[in-house]
């Protein structure tokens, strides 16, 4: 009897004529990699900033949106001394569009992969991220995320200096310039 019921369990089929999601306690299921499709996401950190945004997800891929304030911090130094001139502090709207592939499963719930995706930034412009990318589930409702990589905004230097007033022949953000930035998000997924 025991046998029988893992098999069931495992296989996915019925017992006397009873659904698993009309099972009392048992829930309705979700994607092949135990996600529900849909989701929604609050994210805080370097790569996305404070956004919110939707998640889809069909088993090892998905694709996230997301936008909300980032703040830009820009280190001015002196090309040939290194030495910081100023810090400069900027407040930036930014869209976030990430495409996803998990196909590493860790521990149960855990999925591990690749993102990349596109950022526009009201101060750095149009740019392309890359990176890193896990996603715990801790209930059926909810999970976490987290993401880690480099973007890099082509006219992100060029920009600051026009639209900022910053000096021409200074050295921004030693050694990578406005246009990098790298870091890290944590999120949060609820799914309704």
């Amino acid at each position: 009897m025991v046998l029988r019921l893992v098999v069931i369990a495992v296989v996915g089929g019925s017992s006397a004529g009873v659904s698993r999601a009309d099972a009392p306690g048992e829930a309705a299921p979700t994607t092949d990699a135990g996600w529900s499709p849909v989701g929604v996401v609050a994210e805080l950190g370097v790569i996305t900033g404070l956004a919110v945004g939707g998640q889809l997800r069909a088993g090892s891929f998905g694709a996230r949106i997301s936008g909300g304030w980032n703040p830009v911090f820009v280190v001015v130094s002196n090309s040939s001394t290194l030495k910081v001139e100023s810090f400069h502090a900027y407040s930036s709207l930014q869209l976030n569009a990430d495409l996803l592939a998990l196909p590493l499963a860790g521990a149960p719930g855990a999925d591990l992969g690749v993102v990349g995706g596109y950022r526009y930034s009201t101060v750095l412009g149009h740019g392309v991220f890359l990176g890193l990318e896990g996603q715990l589930r801790r209930s059926a409702r909810f999970g976490f995320h987290l993401q880690a990589g480099v973007i890099y905004f082509p006219s992100g230097a060029d920009r600051v200096t026009r639209d900022k007033g910053l000096p021409a022949n200074a050295e921004y953000n030693f050694p990578f310039g406005a246009g990098l930035q790298y870091g890290a998000t944590l999120g949060v997924l609820v799914f309704p």
